[in-house]
């Protein structure tokens, strides 16, 4: 599934948002949103961990859970993260922001100036319940005086109570949710319901065997962490194989609850959200106070990027351990005996769990959204800055002191932004007037909704550049350049659309675009590829600093979903080859700036990014190239191009997030050999400077270097790759040296 797949179901009056990332954080904001219905929405933000792409099985849970409660929502697609002026647009009409995390666009420039209020999520693991990045919250709803007397060393924080419990205390849990979990129990059991938390803090490796031959005896149902059931399948799949049932993070927690005898769970936050709906506990104790203050703070990384201690030692689900407040287990022989004693539900643990649900928990009285919502209005409403505690700003001062950035605001690119509109203003009263520019968006791949996004959210001014898309998708016409309730593409962006069928020509629909543009320069990306927002800013001020050049392109850099595809990674090794910063497979840099007429050693070209002068193009007869493959066009482009001009290969990336399969890597060789040999052929009249047959020599060489094992040192599947593109592209070659082609030339050269 692509960005702008799915559609949304936006609130217009909206101006708070309630911003998730995962389905469960849903019941955590319910409560609070229908008392701001009218004015508010959700916003599913797929940015949660940028450039990390969330998986499609999330957005869709998410969207289906919101569609079932009518809830209005918007989705923030992670292509928009790649540009600021998209980002800013999007945020635009709120005035406050809800979350539990500071991630996403929380962290974004784009929502600096809008209110942010924290909506608390377990009272468990302290280290990130109390985590110092809180502060960039203007308000945080604690649930009781433990987390606030916590939160209020750094940021305002106020106790409306836990709003997730607000239908257990009103007597209102979905009955029917309750019916359809006690059709899968056997009524006659007892039941068991295991929250297991995730990491390496999990008791789910130790117990899950255990749990398995305990169905006999219990009804044991396993409600699994939102991290657990989206990152670790292993896990999931040992619960299943021992039979539990099992219920993702998109399930209520409170209807489980109604099911539940006892509760058992590890280092949980959920161990509190079971005493407050005064349910026996039973605690795995399987970690030692050193594990816990020692190799639990080492970073350890994860699908969703690096990570630390969520607790110590001396956190409350620790201390409750130690002090038998709770039934634990050190072994999961222990288990059995443990859930039968806390099935018998002694005076002494009822106490304990009543003092501990005094202590965290506060209005109890099932009005705790309502008055949660009273708080949000007051905090947006005011407009008077509030002083922080001493906390807030000692934690500011030892970041800077160690050079981390302040309150996860990302600066760099704005200040680089605010740099670059400067020295255009300054380039404007120069010239008079800025360059025109017009980027082809060749439709080649899946992404073309998240590539027209981000090329037409460009800091560059709109009255300046235009959009040309070239496609064999008639239809997309009507769908791609607005879509209702989404700032997809730019509002004035001059947008054209040139079709092309099966039977046309490529290289005559390109050239035809050519001439129809009014640019100075003419720009090249592709679907499956993502620029950033100063992508055209950057391209013009380097363009005036090297003065009369054919030509200008940068590289690619690959996200993190394909940085392991081995097509594009040979691809990128060989870029990489022309200009000497490789050190291997898998290591290379393209810091390098490269300004030569010498294609064989330059990379640029791609294009997926680069740039030509349009009067350049005009000179290269395009129509001549009578081919249907854009790598061919490629090809031909560059060395063409050459003639007129030096060509400058610099620093600049555009994001590309689509693989390449074994068939198009196939082709792609294919056709870069066939442009190869068609360029060596025809290149005494062009170029009058290279062997007929050096293309050949250098293709053998490269088979020759995979044959003898010089690639299998280092990696055997880039190895056969190495094999597999050499041997397609010395065929392409050879196809082209030696068939009867029409030659190159430019339209003066004839």
């Amino acid at each position: 599934m692509r960005d702008f797949s799915v559609s949304d179901n936006p609130n217009p009056q909206a101006d708070i948002g309630f911003v998730v990332f995962y389905p469960f954080q849903f019941y955590v904001l319910k409560d609070i949103y229908k008392h701001l219905e009218g004015r508010s929405e959700f916003i599913i933000d797929l940015g949660a961990f940028f450039p990390v792409r969330q998986p499609e099985s999330l957005l869709l849970a998410t969207v289906g859970l919101l569609q079932s409660h009518k809830a209005k929502y918007r989705i923030l697609w992670y292509s928009q993260y790649y540009s600021s002026e998209n980002l800013e647009d999007f945020f635009s009409r709120y005035r406050g922001l809800v979350a539990m995390w500071e991630r996403g666009c929380l962290t974004r420039a784009a929502t600096k100036s809008i209110k942010k209020i924290c909506a608390t999520y377990g009272v468990g693991k302290e280290l990130t319940m109390v985590r110092p990045s809180r502060g960039l919250y203007d308000l945080i709803l604690a649930y009781g005086p433990r987390d606030q007397r916590l939160f209020s060393y750094y940021t305002e924080s106020k106790i409306p109570g836990n709003p997730k419990f607000d239908d257990w205390f009103n007597g209102v849990v979905d009955e029917r949710l309750v019916s359809a979990i006690r059709t899968k129990l056997d009524r006659d059991k007892k039941t068991v319901l295991y929250l297991p938390t995730h990491s390496d803090l999990s008791s789910v490796d130790v117990v899950a065997d255990e749990f398995g031959k305990l169905r006999k005896k219990y009804n044991i149902i396993a409600k699994m962490h939102y991290f657990l059931a989206h990152e670790e399948p292993e896990r999931v799949e040992l619960l299943r194989k021992n039979g539990l049932i099992l219920y993702g993070d998109e399930t209520d927690i409170l209807p489980l609850f109604k099911v539940a005898d006892v509760v058992v769970s590890d280092n949980s936050s959920a161990i509190f959200d079971a005493m407050l709906a005064d349910k026996p506990v039973v605690v795995a104790d399987l970690l030692r106070a050193e594990y816990l203050d020692g190799e639990h703070k080492k970073q350890r990384r994860y699908r969703r990027g690096v990570n630390t201690a969520l607790t110590f030692s001396g956190s409350i689900e620790q201390e409750i351990k130690r002090d038998g407040r709770v039934l634990t287990f050190s072994s999961p022989t222990e288990l059995d005996a443990r859930i039968v004693e806390a099935l018998q539900d002694t005076v002494f643990y009822r106490e304990a769990r009543k003092r501990l649900v005094v202590e965290l928990f506060a209005h109890n009285d099932g009005q705790c959204g309502k008055r949660a919502a009273d708080m949000i209005i007051k905090c947006i409403s005011e407009t008077a800055p509030k002083s922080r505690p001493i906390l807030y700003h000692a934690i500011e001062a030892y970041k800077n002191r160690i050079e981390i950035a302040s309150y996860a605001y990302k600066r760099e690119m704005e200040s680089k932004l605010e740099n670059y509109q400067h020295r255009l203003s300054e380039l404007a009263k120069e010239k008079g007037v800025l360059p025109i520019v017009s980027t082809i968006v060749l439709d080649t791949d899946e992404g073309l909704l998240e590539t027209l996004s981000a090329v037409t959210w460009q800091k560059y001014p709109i009255d300046a550049y235009e959009v040309i898309i070239l496609s064999s998708r008639p239809k997309i016409g009507d769908a791609c350049p607005y879509v209702s309730g989404r700032s997809l593409v730019r509002p004035g962006v001059a947008i054209k659309f040139h079709f092309y069928s099966e039977k046309s020509v490529l290289s005559d629909c390109l050239a035809s675009a050519i001439e129809h543009s009014s640019a100075e320069w003419v720009g090249f990306t592709r679907s499956g590829c993502a620029p950033a927002s100063d992508w055209l800013l950057d391209y013009v001020l380097r363009i005036r600093s090297f003065g009369p050049i054919a030509g200008i392109g940068g590289y690619e850099v690959l996200m993190p979903e394909i940085s392991k595809n081995r097509f594009l990674r040979y691809e990128q090794y060989l870029a990489a080859k022309k200009i000497g910063t490789h050190t291997g497979l898998r290591r290379y840099s393209w810091a390098t700036t490269v300004v030569n007429s010498f294609p064989s050693s330059n990379p640029f070209g791609a294009l997926s990014n680069s740039f030509y002068r349009r009067e350049v193009l005009l000179e290269i007869d395009i129509v001549k190239f009578q081919t249907q493959s854009w790598s061919v066009i490629e090809a031909l482009l560059r060395w063409m191009a050459s003639k007129y001009g030096q060509l400058a290969f610099v620093p600049v990336g555009v994001r590309r997030f689509s693989g390449l399969s074994y068939r198009s890597f196939r082709k792609s060789s294919f056709d870069k050999g066939f442009a190869h040999g068609l360029v060596r052929r025809s290149e005494s009249r062009i170029f009058g400077r290279f062997s007929p047959d050096e293309g050949m020599q250098e293709i053998i060489r490269e088979v020759l270097a995979v044959v003898s094992g010089r690639y299998a040192r280092r990696s055997f599947d880039l190895a056969v790759t190495a094999l597999q593109g050499s041997y397609f592209r010395l065929i392409g070659f050879l196809v082209a040296r030696y068939r009867g082609l029409v030659e190159l030339q430019g339209r003066n050269s004839r």
